[in-house]
């Protein structure tokens, strides 16, 4: 067998028991041929076919391809590797270095299909399931929480099946913090429970305007009720609805969103609500049990009530009963 001979020859060799000793040969080649001498004669033998696209010229290039293949020795590795793994044990169709491969390539699938199940289940036992609590309160915000204060006050005020929890939600931000899995998600969860108060951070609170409720009156009367030492160390926090929209249009465009031509905020209020109420105190907010997560700003809280609060009167109750506890 020799290459440089009548080369349609070719189409007489018996591929599948051909040896790798038979492959170099016929590519003219010594047993002891490198890869790289290897390569070049194959390379030189096909050049001739490589513009031919007639269906001879195709067989040819596969023909020498194959010889090539086997010439290299990948042939026979893949038959050692097929027989090696005819022998091994299997376990569910595959032999434990296939699992561990397949593993390594597709774990990352699997826990994306975790955290799905494992959102929705909450938020359909949420929904369906669980327990009525008699108050809730919720932190959305960018910060790290431990609820045991709030469990303490509220079985303090006598409630007996209170709901405490929150969510770590990032907004658009030029902080480069991006947001957890699915915290959208958990934070509609945390809205379905009616929470009676929300708190929530300085960069976020303004995209919750419409779940807030304008808190002028009851921040009138906290001027009345609380000690001026306590009144100001609350600040004030407003937000049109015509920021709002704003807000909403920038979130849109950062999540890739297409703003309409006509989406302009002409019939919007300008007017300014009171959404909440701010504390930056330090202390005050450790002791809450909260720890800010935006690098660039100081910490602090903003407190709201829920549009959708069971009872405005008795979560503004518990508002100023909190403030006088915690301030």
């Amino acid at each position: 067998m020799n290459p440089n001979e009548d080369i349609k020859n070719i189409e007489n060799i018996d591929y599948d028991k051909m040896t790798k000793a038979e492959a170099l040969k016929y590519l003219g080649l010594d047993e002891d041929a490198t890869t790289y001498v290897i390569d070049d004669k194959f390379w030189q033998l096909t050049k001739r076919y490589r513009m031919d696209t007639s269906e001879e010229g195709k067989k040819k290039v596969e023909e020498l391809s194959t010889i090539y293949d086997i010439a290299t020795g990948k042939r026979d590795e893949r038959v050692e590797a097929s027989e090696k793994r005819e022998k091994a044990k299997k376990y569910l169709g595959k032999t434990s270095d296939e699992w561990i491969n397949y593993i390594q390539y597709t774990w990352y699938k699997y826990l994306i299909a975790i955290i799905i199940i494992i959102t929705c289940g909450n938020l359909f036992y949420q929904m369906f399931f669980a327990p009525r609590t008699d108050v809730a309160i919720v932190s959305l915000g960018h910060f790290y929480v431990e609820n045991e204060y709030y469990d303490n006050f509220l079985k303090g005020l006598g409630y007996k099946m209170p709901y405490t929890g929150y969510t770590n939600v990032v907004v658009p931000n030029d902080q480069n913090q991006s947001s957890e899995a699915y915290s959208e998600i958990s934070a509609t969860t945390m809205w379905l429970n009616n929470p009676h108060i929300v708190i929530s951070d300085e960069m976020t609170v303004r995209y919750y305007f419409a779940n807030c409720v304008d808190l002028k009156n009851f921040y009138n009367r906290l001027a009345d009720e609380l000690p001026f030492e306590m009144y100001e160390k609350l600040t004030p926090v407003y937000c049109s609805e015509e920021e709002y929209q704003e807000l909403l249009t920038a979130y849109d465009i950062a999540k890739g969103g297409v703003v309409e031509e006509d989406n302009t905020n002409e019939h919007y209020s300008s007017e300014k609500i009171l959404i909440g109420l701010r504390i930056d105190d330090p202390e005050v907010i450790s002791s809450l049990g909260y720890r800010t997560l935006w690098p660039d700003d100081e910490p602090n809280l903003i407190f709201t009530i829920y549009t959708q609060s069971p009872n405005q009167a008795e979560s503004e109750n518990m508002l100023l009963e909190l403030f006088k506890t915690v301030l």
